[in-house]
């Protein structure tokens, strides 16, 4: 079984690694990409080994679920060395799966659909992040949901997650008991 203090250790140091290597992003727009890349056609690179095994990563509710935190941790390095185009590759193979990333790139310059981010008064997260969180702000590492609100997260035991889940989401207001920690995007 997979021990919650080996998700906060392993999300701690993901994220702290995340934010540092992208300190310049400035507002939840800079995640957005140009409107030239909207026209990007979806291909495959063969710079890019990185494969997915069915039982390593997977959709579930909408969400990726990754076995365990080390097949998280070398999601997001592959993700981090990624192309446009590769990212995307990437989302497309699964099935019911919408990322944040794709969802602000989707929607970029609508005025009526604002941007996913993280925490409004501080600066989005980088691609390579949001392409494994999903529109809900969630991802699973083993038996443990992981979802992101107004900077902090939260580690949410699978088996709670429809009691906890109002019209289909969680919310921050129901789940102090389970934050985990608050980070600041530098």
């Amino acid at each position: 079984m997979f021990k919650s203090s080996q998700v906060k250790s392993s999300l701690s140091i993901l994220i702290f690694g995340a934010m540092t290597l992208f300190a310049s992003c400035k507002n939840p727009k800079d995640e957005l990409l140009p409107q030239d890349a909207k026209t990007v056609k979806t291909t495959t690179s063969s710079s890019n080994s990185f494969r997915v095994s069915n039982d390593s990563i997977f959709q579930q509710n909408g969400r990726l679920v990754f076995r365990d935190a080390s097949v998280l941790q070398n999601t997001v390095n592959a993700l981090a060395n990624m192309s446009f185009e590769e990212k995307q590759a990437f989302e497309n193979k699964f099935e019911n799966y919408t990322s944040w990333r794709k969802f602000n790139q989707d929607n970029a310059g609508n005025d009526n659909v604002f941007p996913l981010y993280f925490k409004a008064d501080e600066s989005s997260l980088p691609t390579f992040v949001t392409a494994f969180i999903n529109t809900k702000r969630e991802y699973q590492i083993d038996k443990t949901i992981v979802y992101l609100e107004e900077g902090n997260t939260y580690e949410i035991p699978e088996a709670q997650e429809n009691s906890l889940k109002q019209e289909g989401k969680f919310t921050a207001s129901n789940l102090s008991s389970f934050q985990t920690n608050t980070f600041r995007i530098m």
